[in-house]
């Protein structure tokens, strides 16, 4: 094979392999008073309140990555609750569990910052399959999420997760509070 050709095959296949693998860059949604690191641009669902009360307004962004990958951070008002954050923290779980037909698996504790929140591991057939990390904010309620096709301690998921980060609410500069990505240690945790 001539020199030349052997060059062009090399440059084809580096083409190849960069465009299949997709660049993560940071998605700042400052009406909810979040950013992240996705891996491509995500979908986003704002939905309104009802208006008897009975939803709150919400708004998801959401992207997926092939090999399994799902990246979502779901951000509820929390302002009209009735119910306690504690009481709203220890349900979640057990809810998002029903609706996304899992199991409930190790539930530790977790930091954004100065905020205290949870940590759950969610499991289908016995295995890991989500990490979610739930937060209180702005008077909004946050669930940031990934799967885990390569276990608890998958790099790519746990690299996501520890991306959101809170902005102002507002729009303007950083968070009150000294908010910075939630910590990694919980990702450990989870495996009891």
């Amino acid at each position: 094979m001539p020199k030349s050709a052997t060059i062009g095959l090399v440059l084809a296949l580096l083409l190849v392999a960069s465009c299949s693998k997709p660049t993560p860059k940071e998605y700042a949604y400052p009406a909810w008073g979040f950013a992240a690191t996705f891996p491509d641009k995500p979908k986003t669902t704002e939905t309104p309140g009802a208006a008897d009360g009975s939803r709150p307004p919400s708004f998801l962004a959401h992207a997926s990555q092939p090999g399994g990958y799902d990246f979502a951070v779901n951000v509820a008002d929390a302002s009209n609750a009735t119910t306690t954050k504690d009481e709203m923290l220890d349900a979640a779980p057990q809810a998002m569990a029903d609706s996304l037909q899992l199991d409930v698996g190790a539930i530790t504790d977790a930091k954004l910052g100065t905020r205290e929140g949870k940590q759950v591991r969610f499991d289908k057939g016995g295995k890991p399959v989500m990490l979610m990390r739930m937060f209180f904010a702005y008077q909004k309620f946050y669930e940031v999420s990934a799967t885990i096709p390569k276990g608890l301690g998958d790099p790519v998921s746990l690299s996501f997760l520890n991306s959101f980060h809170l902005t102002s609410h507002f729009g303007g500069g950083g968070a009150p509070g000294g908010a910075a990505p939630a910590n990694a240690a919980a990702a450990a945790n989870a495996a009891s």
